[in-house]
């Protein structure tokens, strides 16, 4: 499965967070978890996510 990074950013909005995609008010809350996120748990995000595309793409060149 191809992931975006935005993608991996809601999944884990909504796990860390347990908020769900229904919410009336998702949009803002995960505007507001945004910016309060800090820059270095950000980058640690887009390492996590960029790991787990790495992954998946080494596996998919392998069962070619």
């Amino acid at each position: 499965m191809k992931q975006t990074f935005e993608e991996f950013l809601v999944n884990t909005f909504t796990e860390e967070a347990e908020v769900k995609l229904s919410d009336k008010l998702f949009d803002v809350k995960f505007e507001i978890w945004l910016q309060k996120t800090d820059l270095d748990l950000f980058i640690a995000y887009v390492e996590k996510w960029h790991a787990e595309r790495m992954l998946v793409i080494t596996n998919e060149v392998i069962n070619k």
